[in-house]
């Protein structure tokens, strides 16, 4: 049987400010969930779940230390600095 580990991974503080003041700047009360890191018992594997800022039906992804952000899954890259013009087309 294959078992996993999951470990909680923080949100930076400076990322998540810059999302939250763009999304409230467009009009948008995004909800942050922490990503994980998960990893598999006796293999050197890892998989890096991305935090995620969810507002209204729209997902948003993104990973610690990036000035890209991914919308709804991770073929959708947006610039960090072009999220602001992105959500003001969706509203």
């Amino acid at each position: 049987m294959l078992n996993y580990k999951k470990k909680k991974v923080n949100i930076d503080d400076k990322l998540k400010q810059r999302i939250d003041f763009i999304c409230k700047f467009c009009g948008f009360k995004p909800t942050f969930e922490c990503g994980n890191i998960i990893s598999l018992d006796r293999t050197n594997l890892y998989y890096i779940e991305p935090n995620k800022a969810i507002l209204k039906d729209i997902l948003i992804l993104f990973f610690n230390y990036s000035s890209e952000v991914y919308i709804n899954n991770l073929n959708n890259k947006v610039l960090l600095k072009d999220l602001e013009d992105y959500l003001k087309k969706l509203s």
